[in-house]
This record gives C-alpha cells, structure tokens and sequence, in this order.
C-alpha cells in the first residue's frame, strides 16, 4: 500500500510544480504584471530541473505521458471554445477556464513570444514547459556518468 501511495504521489510531481509555479505566478500578478510572468517561468524553471534531476523515467513515465497530455489538449480545447464565449456565466467559460489554467505558457504567460499564429504559441508552450524537466534528466545523466 506504502509502495502505490508513493507511486502515485511520484506520478504526481510534475501536476505540483505547474499547480506551484501558477500559483505563485498568479499571487504575484494581482500585484506587479510583469513581475509575476516572469517569477512564473523562474520558479517553473528550477522545479522542473530539479523533477528531472530526482525522478526516475520509468518509474514515473505515466505521470509525465498525462502531463504532456493535458499540455497539449488544454490549448486545443480553447482554440474550440474561442469564438463562443459569453459574458455570463456557463459551462462553456468554465471549460476555456479550466484550459488556461491547464496551459498558462499558451494561454496567459507568453511574454516571450507576440505571435497572433495559435501554432507558434502552441509549439512554444508545449516545447517550453517540457524543456526544463528536459534539462534536468540532462543533467542527472550526466551525474551519473561523472560519478561511474
């Protein structure tokens, strides 16, 4: 049971530093615009080095597949929803919520990138928020190969 429990929690790393770094991103937003977009990619920057640094690929590829997943679809889905928002309330807004909050680096925090192109935001969001966990397997391997 033990075992199962730390699975799932290790499954689970990479949805916790992007749920961390949104809300820190956001918190800091309400306060300085330019701040927060920028503190969003610092502290998404290092956590995701350090996922990829102390996580096991195969132990924990399932929760990296559903990561990479849900970065790819969010996006998708408010491309959808894009032309029928309304100004009340309806499941149409809290589904296009819920996308923008899945993928912040398409949706919100672009400060990188000004393209009106959906694909060049598409391809920088998901390319952008899978490069740092990158990095840090990068730099696990090579702690390994130093220390063999």
């Amino acid at each position: 049971m033990k075992q199962t429990i730390n699975t799932i929690l290790s499954n689970l790393k990479p949805f916790g530093v992007y749920i961390l770094s949104v809300l820190v991103g956001l918190g800091i937003t309400f306060a300085n615009e330019v701040i927060g977009f920028y503190l969003f990619f610092v502290v998404y920057l290092i956590l995701g080095i350090l996922i990829g640094v102390f996580t096991d690929l195969k132990k924990d590829k399932y929760g990296l597949i559903a990561y990479a997943v849900i970065l790819a679809i969010a996006p998708l889905i408010n491309l959808a929803l894009e032309g029928q928002m309304s100004y009340t309330f309806g499941i149409k807004n809290v589904v296009y919520g819920i996308g923008s909050l899945c993928n912040m680096f398409c949706t919100y925090f672009t400060p990188f990138i000004s393209s009106e192109s959906f694909i060049l935001r598409y391809v920088f969001a998901f390319v952008i928020a899978l490069l740092p966990i990158a990095i840090g397997f990068g730099i696990k391997k090579v702690i390994k190969s130093k220390k063999a």
